[in-house]
């Protein structure tokens, strides 16, 4: 059975971005390594140890796993929205930029909605004393954000071909959410969200709107009845410190509450038609 990828990650270094700053950016001091960005141990020193910062390591990764091609976002990259130096921000959103590929705004190209894992996105996550609470939170709470800032104030009526990916928070939350969003919509819907036309699940349900999931969620058959089976896709998280890639693969595939048809849908068909990859 074909998999494809939706969600991995190059693990990339400050000198891999440091050359593409404009000057004098580029001549700015890197970051001590013994100090973490957002102060978290994600890999407790080295027991998390998987890395992927170039073409090379990737390769062998989809060896690994069998797969036939992956999708690949930031590590560092992630951490972009916490920046106050706004002219830092944009130095370095530039270098990105260049990095992946300049026009890919100019091309009919899928969005990617991907937290960091941190406290650093607030709401509260920055309140806890440990990282296991901070991560259990960070994804959705930033993932259940976004989508309700996108739906109310009109992104996806105004742009309805525009393909979204909400990455890395599973996807049983989302039926629950759409249910909140009609609730609040039915309610207060005509005064403070008068762009829409129809009630926020049925944009979520269009077939323009996915999430990618996790191998092992109780709730992914919901999941794929109530959001859309064609629009949950499978990502490997690969090489972050919490990933259970390859094995991530067989859970799917062993699974007695999804139908083979779905199985196939989560693994490499919806990912064809979220990327639009031949």
């Amino acid at each position: 059975m074909t998999v494809l990828d939706a969600d991995g990650h190059v693990t990339e270094s400050y000198e891999q971005i440091a050359k593409y700053l404009d000057e004098p950016y580029r001549r700015r001091p890197l970051t001590f390594p013994l100090y973490t960005a957002d102060g978290w141990d994600r890999r407790l020193v080295d027991k998390f140890h998987d890395w992927a910062g170039n073409a090379e390591q990737w390769l062998r990764a989809l060896d690994k796993g069998g797969m036939e091609l992956a999708v690949l976002y930031p590590t560092l990259g992630l951490f972009m929205s916490f920046l106050k130096d706004r002219e830092w921000a944009v130095r370095l959103c530039r270098a990105y930029n260049t990095l992946m590929h300049e026009e890919a705004q100019r091309l009919d190209v899928m969005l990617g909605i991907h937290a960091s894992g941190s406290h650093l996105g607030g709401a509260g996550v920055e309140l806890f004393p440990r990282f296991i609470q901070a991560h259990t939170c960070s994804h959705p709470f930033g993932q259940m954000r976004q989508l309700t800032s996108m739906i109310f104030e009109g992104v996806v009526e105004r742009f309805p071909d525009l393909r979204l990916a909400f990455l890395e928070a599973g996807a049983g939350w989302a039926p629950y959410w759409m249910e909140r969003m009609d609730d609040e919509y039915a309610k207060r819907g005509e005064v403070e969200a008068p762009a829409l036309k129809k009630k926020p699940s049925e944009y979520v349900r269009s077939g323009t709107v996915y999430f990618s999931c996790e191998a092992d969620e109780w709730l992914l058959p919901q999941a794929l009845k109530l959001v859309g089976e064609n629009q949950i896709v499978y990502a490997s998280d690969f090489p972050h410190w919490d990933h259970s890639f390859p094995g991530s693969i067989d859970e799917i595939r062993d699974r007695g509450d999804l139908s083979d048809s779905q199985k196939r849908k989560v693994l490499a068909d919806n990912c064809r038609k979220l990327y639009k990859l031949q």
